[in-house]
């Protein structure tokens, strides 16, 4: 009788060790926040390049629309790709527009930006962005 009680603790024990190497792996691995400015800079990057989307000018100012257009989509890429004090304008911008909250094991980022709002959860040194900031 004392062999099989021995027998049944062992899983019992092995369940509680995975578990706890699970959630301290979880715990080291919970991405921070610079992470997540990283991650998020390349999400909405692209979002920001079409901020111009089709310049429309005057009749008269017509033979200028190429000329805005360009002026437009080359500041909106090199706002993106600029840096300023070692961080992005985007990543600025994303960085105050983001709510972080800290659970240890995950993080939960929500950041409205240009009238979107993107929930993601930062886990095991990875990021999921919920679908309509759900």
């Amino acid at each position: 009788m004392a062999d099989v009680e021995q027998k049944s603790g062992f899983p019992r024990l092995l369940a509680i060790g995975l578990t706890i190497a699970a959630i301290g792996t979880a715990v080291l691995t919970n991405p921070s926040k610079a992470a997540y400015l990283n991650y998020a800079t390349g999400q909405f990057g692209d979002r920001f390049d079409s901020l111009c989307g089709e310049i429309e000018l005057p009749g008269v100012l017509d033979g200028l629309k190429g000329i805005a257009q360009e002026t437009c989509d080359a500041a909106a890429s090199a706002g993106r790709d600029l840096t300023i004090g070692g961080q992005s304008p985007v990543a600025t911008a994303i960085g105050t527009a983001t709510e972080h909250q800290n659970f240890l094991i995950f993080s939960l980022y929500k950041t409205q930006v240009l009238n979107q709002k993107v929930t993601t959860i930062g886990a095991f040194g990875q990021f999921l962005s919920l679908p309509n900031g759900q």
